[in-house]
């Protein structure tokens, strides 16, 4: 037998003691239909038939699910109001559980009708005392960033594009991953022991369902922490062209985030493409960074004190630079250097002032628009990429290092070594989605650790096992140079919304880290032949020996000490002068006088000069009996005056 509905069928159940059945539609009512008596199924064509039915009207919007008690007294269904509402049938009441955080997607009721089990978009799952309406549990699991197309966690849909704009972010103390959640939120999840720890919400709003909901709904596009984990900058906003900046203070007694400032529109109505907090530096306050999407500038926020304990932020600068568009900002690990992307081009600042770029970094006329930057741990070297290369600057020598040129996906950068993980296509032109994912060391682009993953990445983060102390010796660097995912874990988030853990899991863990991933298989050696051609016969480098065993490197730390004694390159490596900067002064120290007399110095200016001019020849023939090492040369070079610098530059373009 068979009826035809003019409403689209949403919810289904069959009553326990009476022929009913009842069909929830998504016009939000519940239909008992009085048709399924044995005796008269069969008896008389379906046209025959007169069917007896009656509606029962409370949702606004689609009914997602039907249940009935075993008694048949009592029913209960939900939809996308996230409200759960019990029908008392024998008297036409109803009573309400509301605030339930998400849509009700299903409810079961326990045999012996004391517990009532609901699931919610969000992959939750709460049980409620049946008498009191009280929550006795939540299990809470990891959640679809666009509830919108997943009305059904079981099927196998791809989100939205641009459903996870935050990315995979690593909460730098407690090494949580942060992410997109329901909309309007975050959530945070530990890959230690595999499991959501808390879900943060940054942006309220009215849960009313229907298919207006979408434009009123809040998303998250930004969130990043500061290095101490003391604060947290969000950047949500809305279709109606709606954005706010919020500064949230972290809370030692709740261990919550408390929002402290909002900023409406903080960049006219383009928006925010990039977020970045400085490394806290000594008498200066905190600083905080965004680049505008329409209005082609970035910000300078700083943070402010009133009285003891009221801590605000407010723009202390707002920066311009030949009326081009910022898409991407990062400092450097001791705070003393800004990086902003303009185009193509990357330029270095002074965040004290940001008066003028002290460098402007171009790799070719023909780069295309940066889309991402990041300081590669405390080395001199500056990642720049786009989805179509992705250039090593070394900011000793003031050029590019080595460039990849691949169809890039993602790429992530280790908080504490100096380790970066890509994600690229194996086939562009094919219409498969298989990425490779390799992790380098900035000193070469030959990858130390290769992988195969089937699917494509939207996202990737570097996590510390636990067992992985911050440590600054060279034997605990060199080990995670060595084998690095037997240190930590690198996590792959794909297009559906899946994690994928690769690396080291912690056996003094209570729990057991199981992989969401397939067994990494490696990749075959005519990948890397197409990537970066035919490997030589040269013997692998030893780890932790690339920079000391590169004639380039060794060559530009001797410039940079034959030079340090110069007042106006007293300052840290990466805001060195590029080598051209030092020409002049080298080969001076190295020529010979042509002079065969050269007068004794009579006066105390000329005696000062003399032993200054021995003093750099020495420093010159110590750098070339003995190469030097980054640590020699961080160890001489570790102060911070990038305003001298900045006047070494001008007077060399002068």
């Amino acid at each position: 037998h068979s009826w035809g509905m003019t409403e689209r069928v949403s919810a289904l159940a069959f009553h326990p003691g009476e022929p009913v059945l009842a069909v929830g539609d998504w016009r939000g009512r519940i239909m008992f239909w009085h048709c399924v008596d044995a005796q008269l199924l069969g008896a008389q064509p379906t046209a025959d038939r007169r069917v007896s039915r009656h509606s029962h009207h409370w949702h606004a919007h689609r009914v997602n699910t039907v249940a009935f008690a075993e008694s048949g007294t009592t029913m209960l269904s939900g939809g996308e109001e996230g409200v759960l509402v019990l029908w008392q049938l024998a008297t036409d009441s109803r009573s309400f559980v509301p605030r339930l955080g998400s849509d009700v997607m299903g409810v079961a009721i326990s045999p012996n009708q004391a517990l009532y089990a609901v699931t919610l978009r969000d992959n939750t799952v709460k049980v409620l005392a049946a008498a009191t309406r009280s929550l006795v549990a939540s299990l809470q699991g990891l959640t679809f960033a666009d509830s919108s197309q997943c009305a059904k966690p079981r099927l196998a849909r791809a989100l939205q594009p641009n459903a996870f704009t935050t990315g995979l972010v690593v909460h730098p103390t407690t090494h949580h991953v942060v992410l997109n959640g329901e909309p309007g939120h975050l959530q945070v999840y530990s890959a230690l022991s595999d499991r959501h720890v808390a879900s943060v919400e940054v942006a309220s709003f009215n849960r009313t369902g229907g298919s207006q909901v979408a434009a009123s709904q809040p998303h998250v596009d930004l969130v990043q922490y500061s290095s101490d984990g003391a604060w947290m900058a969000t950047v949500d906003s809305r279709k109606s062209a709606e954005c706010y900046l919020k500064f949230w203070s972290h809370d030692p007694a709740t261990q919550k985030y408390r929002l402290a400032t909002r900023i409406d529109a903080p960049h006219m109505s383009g928006g925010v493409s990039a977020l970045a907090f400085q490394p806290p530096r000594q008498g200066q306050p905190l600083l905080c960074v965004t680049t505008g999407r329409a209005d082609a500038c970035f910000r300078v926020w700083a943070l402010q004190t009133r009285g003891t304990d009221h801590h605000y932020w407010s723009c202390r600068s707002t920066v311009r630079y030949r009326e081009q568009f910022p898409r991407a900002v990062a400092f450097s690990a001791d705070g003393s250097t800004l990086a902003v992307a303009f185009g193509g081009a990357v330029t270095l600042w002074d965040p004290a002032t940001c008066l003028a770029p002290a460098a402007v970094l171009v790799a070719s006329a023909q780069t295309p628009a940066i889309s991402g930057l990041a300081f590669v741990g405390e080395s001199p070297y500056l990642a720049a990429w786009s989805s179509e290369r992705l250039d090593m600057w070394n900011l000793l020598t003031g050029s590019v290092w080595w460039t990849l040129v691949m169809h890039l996906l993602a790429v992530t950068v280790h908080p504490r070594v100096s380790l970066l993980a890509v994600a690229a296509r194996q086939d562009p032109a094919a219409d498969s989605l298989d990425a490779s994912l390799l992790v380098l060391t900035p000193e070469s682009p030959n990858p130390i650790v290769a992988l195969s993953h089937p699917v494509g990445v939207e996202a990737l983060a570097f996590v510390p096992s636990s067992s992985t102390k911050r440590s600054n010796h060279p034997a605990a660097t060199a080990k995670q140079l060595v084998d690095p995912l037997d240190h930590n874990m690198l996590i792959v988030l794909t297009p559906t919304g899946l994690l994928n853990i690769y690396g080291a899991t912690d056996n003094d863990h209570k729990e057991t880290v199981v992989s969401k991933a397939s067994p990494a298989k490696a990749m075959s050696s005519a990948v890397f032949a197409n990537i970066f051609g035919k490997p030589n016969s040269a013997p692998a480098p030893v780890a932790g020996s690339g920079v000391a065993a590169n004639a380039h490197v060794r060559q530009a730390m001797r410039l940079v000490r034959s030079a340090v004694q110069s007042a106006y390159v007293n300052a840290p490596y990466h805001v060195l002068p590029p080598v051209s900067a030092l020409y002049d002064q080298f080969v001076t120290a190295q020529m010979h006088p042509t002079t065969p007399d050269i007068p004794a110095p009579t006066t105390s200016d000329d005696v000062e000069d003399a032993v200054m001019a021995d003093t750099e020849k020495e420093e010159i023939a110590a750098a070339v009996s003995k190469p030097a090492t980054v640590d020699d040369l961080w160890s001489e070079a570790n102060t911070t005056l990038l305003q001298s610098i900045c006047l070494g530059f001008q007077a060399k373009t002068d």
